[in-house]
């Protein structure tokens, strides 16, 4: 199905963060990437008009809750401000996959994905995280000094809860795939902190929805906003070129939204 993602007609907003340096990670992918995208919206590149937030977050669980909240207060503003009565806000965040296990636990039913002689390992390609869990464990501390071991994240949530992205991460997948990029699913994005700016995405857009429409500045009409978050590994610069990878970001947008729309109007027609 054809999507037209004219500025006029794109009803899709992103927020996006990265992650800076930890451990051995001196200097973070995602940290270069966001840096990219910046200079490219403003230099006026037409597929990021609809980017709102290009922000690096601390590798520290008590930046990535404020982060969180931040990003929560812009896409309220974002809300008030907006003139379509129906419109999404996907909060996108990107981390490395810094030297993690190929055996990664993944789930990609792909026909045009099967496991084939020669294939790059999990750590070369990009993974579209379906799931966050109420679970602090981390290997080494966070830029705070904190190392939790086996702890709640919202502590009046059960530990090891899942939450999943409602986005549909096989159609932006094959999608990825079919313009030349190595993309997979995964159904675990560890313990560390890309799990937890995860959780905490996923559970603040969760009490969000609890509380209803917004009404935006211009009337009393409620806007229907849906909101969603995704996130994504990325690998080393040493497994995929930093250019690929911007561009691999941009079009991950692109796919994102068409993915987006393409639902919108299977709703509309039942």
């Amino acid at each position: 199905m054809e999507v037209d993602l004219t500025e006029s007609n794109s009803p899709v907003s992103f927020f996006i963060t990265g992650f800076g340096p930890f451990g051995e990670v001196t200097e973070n992918p995602t940290s270069v990437i966001i840096k990219c995208l910046q200079t490219e919206r403003n230099a006026h590149n037409p597929k990021l008009r609809h980017v709102y937030m290009l922000d690096v977050v601390r590798v520290a669980a008590s930046s990535v809750r404020q982060q969180v909240h931040l990003i929560m207060e812009q896409v309220n503003k974002h809300i008030k401000n907006c003139t379509k009565q129906r419109h999404h806000v996907v909060l996108l965040h990107l981390g490395v996959n810094h030297q993690r296990r190929t055996s990664a636990p993944t789930i990609d039913d792909s026909k045009n994905h099967k496991k084939r002689q020669g294939q790059k390992p999990v750590v070369a390609a990009f993974q579209l995280e379906q799931n966050a869990f109420n679970e602090a464990n981390f290997r080494i501390p966070d830029d705070d000094g904190w190392k939790p071991k086996h702890e709640k994240i919202s502590v009046e949530k059960e530990l090891g809860l899942k939450l999943s992205t409602d986005l549909n991460v096989k159609n932006i997948r094959d999608s990825l795939i079919q313009k030349g990029f190595d993309v997979c699913i995964s159904g675990d994005a560890g313990r560390f902190l890309c799990n937890y700016i995860y959780w905490e995405s996923l559970n603040m857009l969760t009490a969000a929805e609890e509380e209803g429409p917004t009404n935006n500045d211009g009337g009393n009409d409620p806007i229907d906003c849906n909101l969603h978050s995704l996130f994504v590994h990325f690998p080393d610069f040493e497994y995929i070129p930093m250019d690929v990878q911007v561009a691999f970001t941009v079009e991950l947008l692109e796919s994102i939204s068409k993915s987006i729309i393409c639902q919108d109007k299977k709703r509309r027609k039942h």
